[in-house]
């Protein structure tokens, strides 16, 4: 059983449950309550945890946006979002639906003939927006995205710097 000591905290892990342990009182955690812990504590590290460019796909010019789709499911219903910003390892979303913080989420992201099948944790979410952090792209701290995910990103990537040197251009 992996086991982690900072100060007083002690921390076991098996397969089912991560337990706390600060002198005589003892919480255990089930893999639930430890991905909205780990939701609340990366979204109040005091350390910026992103990797790389995020591209902003609503600066896109319109034809460049078109091909380009999300499909996320909660739950087995599908969230009504557009994407705001995608990066190797997450995406921000506008949507109306009620999604909670910790929750994990399925999504399907479409350019074209590409599509890369995700699954993801909701790390932020409220004022019409909600962040998710894709689950299986970093591997300590080497980034692996999946091949598909990939070409996905540069070609939003390459819309986006074509879309600023026009705007250059004209103005």
């Amino acid at each position: 059983m992996p086991q982690i000591t900072i100060g007083k905290l002690h921390v076991s892990a098996d397969r089912k449950t991560v337990t706390f342990l600060v002198d005589d009182a003892r919480v255990e955690l089930t893999a639930e309550d430890v991905a909205r812990l780990e939701a609340f504590l990366s979204d109040h590290s005091p350390q910026e945890r992103r990797v790389g460019f995020r591209v902003p796909v609503t600066q896109l010019a319109t034809p460049a946006r078109e091909p380009f789709r999300v499909h996320v499911y909660a739950d087995e219903r599908m969230l009504a979002a557009q994407p705001v910003d995608l990066s190797l390892t997450g995406i921000q979303l506008a949507t109306e639906d009620e999604v909670a913080v910790g929750s994990r989420v399925r999504i399907t992201l479409v350019h074209g003939r590409h599509r890369s099948r995700l699954e993801a944790s909701v790390v932020r979410a409220g004022g019409g927006r909600c962040a998710l952090r894709f689950e299986g792209v970093m591997h300590g701290e080497r980034l692996d995205p999946p091949d598909e995910l990939l070409v996905i990103f540069r070609l939003l990537e390459q819309a986006f710097l074509k879309t600023r040197l026009e705007a250059g251009a004209d103005g």
